[in-house]
């Protein structure tokens, strides 16, 4: 690959560890880094990158409730646009690559909810089921918010050369797989 690097790997606890050695220095591996907002795990898992997304906002819509509280002349269609530019922007920053499971959209959900019922006033005693909340703000649910950004990509990667990565990752079969009897047809690596 390149002069003076080697790269191994070591199973440790069933897991494989890749170690780099640059001119016999060996560069230590961590389990998650920050990188562009978002945290990227050994493990794939997006738990900490959604606790992390969930603090960030939950700060930042305390500082902006705070200013509409003490603001009686704004608009509630404000107040949303206002939560949608700043909250949910930095909420849903890079879930195109995602694997979500059932238990983050349920966290992200939870909170989207929770923060469109203190815009509107309402507590939990109000009773007011989250699709009247979401049809009284004209928002979307979290998953449908996701979903929307992850076909826009796949839109995209769709349309891109078919020499480039993103496309042969796309197509690109599994190396020792086979098709059960018929079985839908295998086609990520």
């Amino acid at each position: 690959m390149w002069p003076g690097v080697d790269i191994y790997r070591v199973s440790i606890q069933n897991q494989n560890i890749p170690y780099f050695n640059i001119n016999g220095a060996e560069l230590k591996t961590i389990p998650f880094f920050k990188y562009l907002r978002s945290i990227v795990s050994s493990t794939t898992k997006i738990d900490n990158d959604v606790i992390n997304k969930i603090t960030k906002v939950s700060r930042s819509f305390g500082i902006l409730r705070s200013k509409f509280s003490s603001n009686k002349h704004l608009k509630l269609a404000t107040k949303f646009q206002v939560y949608e530019a700043v909250c949910l922007s930095t909420l849903l920053y890079g879930p195109e690559t995602w694997t979500s499971y059932r238990r983050h959209l349920v966290q992200l959900e939870h909170f989207h909810i929770s923060c469109l019922q203190k815009i509107l006033g309402l507590t939990w005693k109000d009773r007011v089921p989250h699709t009247q909340i979401l049809e009284c703000t004209k928002s979307q649910c979290i998953e449908a918010m996701i979903a929307k950004q992850q076909l826009r990509w796949l839109g995209h990667v769709i349309r891109i050369p078919e020499e480039r990565m993103p496309r042969k990752i796309l197509y690109g079969q599994l190396q020792n797989s086979h098709q059960r009897p018929c079985g839908p047809k295998k086609r990520f690596t």
